[in-house]
Order: C-alpha cells, then sequence, then structure tokens
C-alpha cells in the first residue's frame, strides 16, 4: 500500500459503472433498480453474509420474520409457524432473486468485495471502477460471549429458526425490542420465560412506552428483571444457569436454554476499507448527516450508516437515489425516524422526540389520548401521543396498541409533511373509528384556538359583513 493505494491487479477484467452498490440489503436493490430506471449504470456486489442464513438474512429479515411471528396464532404450534415463515421468506427471496434484478438492467455480481483504491473495486474476479459507491451489506449478530457452551443451547435471533419445537424454559438476555418481542413470542407459544434487560427495557423510548410494555410483559407471566446483571452462564446437568447479580446479591436460574439478543454490528469484513480512504468509528463508519463516509465517493446505506432500525435502508432509498441521479447531497431531513417493537401491544415512534422539539421550541406540548376498544376497534387498549409544536405543526407522535397499521399512516403523513393539527384531523380515511379517534386528539387544540381573543373578533366581523 502506498499513500491508501493498492497496486492494480492486472488479472481482473475492468467494468466501469456509473455507480457500484456493495452488498444484498434490499434497501440497497431499491437503490439500484431507482438509478437504472434513470438511467445510470449499475453494477450489485452481493458479498456472501456470516452466519445462518447467509445472503438471506440481515436486520431487515429479523424484522420482518419478528413482525410474521407476532401475527401467526399460537394454536398451530411452533412447527406450523416456521414453515409458515419459511414460505414467506420464499416468497421475498423469489421477488429478490439476482435473476430479477438483472433483468432490470442491473450487473449483478457474486463474491467477496474488496478496495483496491478510492474509486475501484475488486470481485467476482472484476475490477470495476465507479462514480459513486454505496455500502449496503446490512449487519449481523455480534458473537455469543458464550462460545463453548454446549452447541444448540445458547440461541440467537438468527439461530431460533431452526428450533424444531419451543424451549422448555428460557432465559433471554437483551434490552431492545427484538429481545422484548422474542420473550413474548416463546412465552405464547407455551415456554416459560425469564427477560433479563439490563439498565432497563427498551431504553431509546419514551418510559410510557417501555412501561406499558413492560406490564403486559409481566401480565403474560414473564419474569422481567431490569436491575440484574447477567455475569455467567454454565452447563448445569441437561441445561444451562444463568448467574446475575442484583444489588449485590447473586441469584441462580435452570433453564434449558439461553437467548443471547446482542448488538447487531456491520458487516463489513474483509472490504479492506484503508485502500479506499474510509475511516472507521468502532465497529461501524463515520458517516456524515448526506450519508457520506470520509471517502466522498463511497456512501453508507441503512445499518452500515449507523442506524438500530431494521427498516432504515428503505426509507433511506429514495433520498439517496434522489441524490444520486441529481448530483446533490442527501438532506438531514430526507428521512424520518421511525422506531417500531413488534410486540403486543406494538410500540411504535415517528419523527421527533418531545424532548428533541422542545430544545428548540419552549412552547411545544405533547397530546396524549388514551385507546379503547370501543373508541378504535381492533387497535387494543393503548394511547396516541402527538408532539406539537407551539404553532401547532405535528412533529412527531408515538402509539401504542395491539394493531397501530391503520394509525401509523395518518400520523406519518402528517409528520412528514409537517401538517396542522387542523390539516390531520381534516384527512378522510377509510377507517371511520381512525378519523375519529384523531378527531378527538385534536379537539381539544382545535378548540383553544378557536377561543383565541384575536380569533373570535374575526369571527364576529365576518358575521357582521355576511
Amino acid at each position: 500500500m502506498n499513500g491508501g493505494m493498492t497496486a492494480p491487479d492486472t488479472s481482473l477484467a475492468a467494468l466501469t459503472v456509473d455507480t457500484c452498490i456493495v452488498g444484498d440489503d434490499p434497501g440497497g436493490h431499491a437503490v439500484a433498480l431507482a438509478l437504472v430506471a434513470g438511467g445510470l449504470s449499475v453494477a450489485l456486489v452481493r458479498v456472501p453474509r456470516p452466519g445462518p442464513g447467509g445472503q438471506e438474512f440481515g436486520g431487515h429479515e429479523l424484522a420482518r420474520r419478528l413482525a410474521a411471528l407476532r401475527d401467526i396464532d399460537q394454536a398451530h404450534g411452533w412447527a406450523a409457524a416456521m414453515r409458515r415463515i419459511a414460505e414467506a421468506n420464499r416468497d421475498t427471496a423469489t421477488r429478490e432473486h439476482p435473476r430479477r434484478l438483472a433483468a432490470a438492467g442491473i450487473r449483478v455480481v457474486e463474491g467477496e468485495a474488496r478496495f483496491i483504491g478510492p474509486r475501484s473495486l475488486a470481485a467476482g474476479g472484476l475490477a470495476i471502477t465507479a462514480r459513486r459507491f454505496v455500502l449496503a451489506t446490512g449487519s449481523a449478530e455480534a458473537p455469543s460471549p458464550w462460545p463453548d457452551l454446549p452447541a444448540g443451547r445458547v440461541l440467537t435471533p438468527e439461530t431460533i429458526w431452526e428450533l424444531t419445537a419451543v424451549p422448555t424454559s428460557l432465559a433471554v438476555i437483551g434490552s431492545d425490542g427484538t429481545a422484548a418481542a422474542l420473550a413474548q413470542a416463546f412465552r405464547r407459544f407455551g415456554a416459560t420465560v425469564s427477560l433479563f434487560a439490563t439498565g432497563g427495557l427498551l431504553p431509546g423510548l419514551h418510559p410510557d412506552r417501555s412501561h406499558a410494555l413492560r406490564d403486559r410483559l409481566v401480565a403474560e407471566g414473564i419474569d422481567v428483571f431490569e436491575d440484574a446483571e447477567v455475569s455467567a452462564v454454565q452447563p448445569d446437568g441437561e441445561g444451562l444457569a444463568v448467574t446475575a447479580t442484583r444489588g449485590g446479591d447473586r441469584d441462580r436460574l435452570r433453564v434449558s436454554h439461553v437467548l443471547h439478543v446482542g448488538d447487531r454490528r456491520p458487516v463489513l469484513d474483509g472490504l479492506d476499507l484503508d485502500a479506499a480512504g474510509i475511516a472507521r468509528d468502532g465497529a461501524g463508519l463515520r458517516v456524515d448527516s448526506g450519508l457520506r463516509t470520509s471517502n466522498r465517493r463511497v456512501l453508507a446505506l441503512g445499518d452500515v450508516s449507523g442506524g438500530a432500525d431494521p427498516g432504515l435502508s428503505l426509507r433511506q432509498a429514495p433520498a439517496l437515489a434522489a441524490a444520486l441521479l441529481f448530483n446533490r447531497a442527501v438532506g438531514v431531513s430526507d428521512v424520518m425516524p421511525v422506531m417500531a417493537v413488534p410486540t403486543r401491544p406494538a410500540l411504535i415512534e415517528i419523527g421527533l422526540s418531545e424532548t428533541q422539539v422542545r430544545a428548540k421550541d419552549r412552547s411545544a406540548r405533547l397530546l396524549r389520548l388514551p385507546l379503547a376498544e370501543s373508541a378504535a376497534p381492533g387497535a387494543g387498549r393503548g394511547h396516541i401521543a402527538l408532539v406539537l409544536s407551539g404553532a401547532g405543526k405535528v412533529l412527531g407522535a408515538g402509539i401504542v396498541a395491539d394493531n397501530p397499521e391503520p394509525l401509523v399512516g395518518p400520523l406519518a403523513l402528517a409528520i412528514s409533511r409537517q401538517l396542522s393539527v387542523q390539516d390531520l384531523a381534516a384527512i378522510q380515511l377509510p377507517y371511520p373509528a381512525v378519523s375519529d379517534v384523531i378527531g378527538k386528539a385534536v379537539a381539544p387544540i382545535i378548540a383553544a384556538r378557536l377561543s383565541n381573543h384575536w380569533t373570535r373578533r374575526i369571527i364576529r366581523m365576518v358575521r357582521m359583513v355576511g
């Protein structure tokens, strides 16, 4: 290596394209299809993934499986649930098959990839030169901290789908949405479940929403430990023993299996980022608000860009494709923050939080409306919370509901367009009950505005003229 450059490999055939997508993330597919539709030449390098499932298993696929697992009737049994999820996965794989991408005009390259310069990449026997590169390699589960334990006893979110039966007793170690969703799913399929959420369950979410889920998990018979730290997992007969420390005391729990939900890490090994002048930041990359790495010709997408949300890449894809097509930067406001926890109740956060809005607008407020089955049939009990600017613009929302889907669309639209509460109330939906819920949520704000002294003077003047 000399000055960040690698001597060219003359054994590689040359390929020059406008944009090279590195990785098989669904967001990368969306970017590639959009660029080809816009007349650009595109290569997509399908890099083999580590771990179970290989090419097909990333953060986006995990989120899809968790949502499917939540919606399956547990009465059909675990084996039937796994067959149904496998069938859905095959359907998705068919839609995203390399032949379909190639038919759209994308040059699909299979094999390991490594940078050989700031504008060149070696993959599949080719030296690919491109004006822009997009890293869309996704993420993989961090290695288990107990690699020497009996095979099959320590599970991860990527290996549970290989189970042929539900564990008798299970200790779930993790505090994020994946840990909560899997703890609830296994409990509903009949396992005895303990959830060790060290540092608190769902620490990134609003306390109202995380507490609502915690109460449901406890009500369903899950032992939730938020003040215990797991210090050891050891073999114990035909099962495992989990040692946890709480306030100086040590407790020991015998279980048949342990499910470790660790951090997901961007898949970057073997890419030789130094050759392209791409700087790391911990386990990930140094990425700016426009998704650019330290090499301005290389952009990051989805998990590689530092986001923990498995659906992030598909939301970033339209903005990134537009930036590449029209030679502009991705704006901070081009991608709306979304966090979803696929449990019952489901927890959804869209847009800005109350704290973020109040930091810039002291007159911002939070409007909270409880949900009842009678008010929103099918949604279940829970609540909607709207984060409003002082001017009444909808900047964020939180939802706690068993079936939040009918509520998400109008709220996401209002936040993305920064509609006022009046605009939100005026949206006509094919779900009368949902319209009613939203109308009730914003009615106090509209009433307060109409009762304003100046508003009433204008109304009186208009009535006099009319």
